[in-house]
């Protein structure tokens, strides 16, 4: 963790992904704490060290009555974790404590959702002094190979073509950006010979080439993958009272 600033009253704590941006996150640390130095009054630095890691210090910060505002310093990743690391069940560890992000990933499409500047300087003052508002979340609940999983969305949940895209573009080098990241993370084919089932396995088509991969998402609202949004004719599902 990097020495926090002289006053620690309304500490922004930034939580940064070194690997975040195909690793621009990481080679840009000194220019965050000058660019920290410059706009915000009081701030500390800490650094994730793998998968998850964003979750347990945005954990450890919500415990610290110093912090104010736990700022995600990455991409999309790791906003989620660092939001999970907030809340405990589906109620904040802390009520009043505020989440902002910096926005250094491939897509960053909560960034873009909530209108944050691109630029980094801008992007850290809004951390320190926008204005904060209510935000909705989605509470869900599947079981994987490691048991019952229970995570909130902050942005959107994506599944069937959505989820493969996603495997894919983590796989990729993403140095092109969010974009072309994401165009050439693409299915070949509209059209698979694979069909989902309960829960959440897949199994062979019984009309191979026949069933539609569908691309399939839950929202809070904004954009995804690097910013691409809902097409005209897609359908709105709704579970009840949002």
């Amino acid at each position: 963790m990097s020495t926090p600033t002289a006053d620690t009253a309304g500490l922004v704590r930034l939580v940064l992904n070194p690997r975040a941006g195909a690793g621009r996150a990481g080679r840009r640390v000194d220019d965050l704490r000058r660019a920290a130095d410059r706009t915000l009054p009081a701030w500390d630095l800490v650094l994730t060290e793998g998968p998850g890691h964003a979750t347990a210090l945005a954990a450890a910060a919500a415990a610290d009555p110093r912090v104010a505002t736990v700022a995600a310093v990455g991409g999309d990743g790791t906003c989620h974790e660092v939001v999970n690391g907030m809340v405990e069940g589906r109620r904040a560890r802390r009520p009043g404590l505020a989440f902002a992000t910096v926005p250094f990933g491939t897509g960053s499409d909560l960034q873009k959702t909530l209108e944050i500047p691109a630029d980094l300087e801008s992007a850290l003052r809004v951390a320190g002094a926008g204005a904060a508002r209510a935000a909705d979340l989605i509470a869900v609940e599947l079981d994987g190979p490691q048991g019952r999983v229970s995570e909130c969305i902050v942005n959107v949940a994506g599944f069937g073509a959505n989820g493969e895209v996603v495997r894919r573009a983590n796989r990729m080098d993403k140095r092109l950006g969010g974009a072309i990241t994401f165009l050439r993370s693409r299915p070949p084919s509209p059209t698979v010979p694979r069909r989902c089932t309960s829960p959440g396995r897949a199994r062979p088509a019984r009309n191979p080439g026949k069933e539609r991969f569908c691309p399939c998402s839950w929202r809070t609202a904004g954009a995804a993958a690097a910013g691409w949004t809902s097409p005209p004719r897609a359908r709105c599902m709704t579970a009840g009272p949002t």
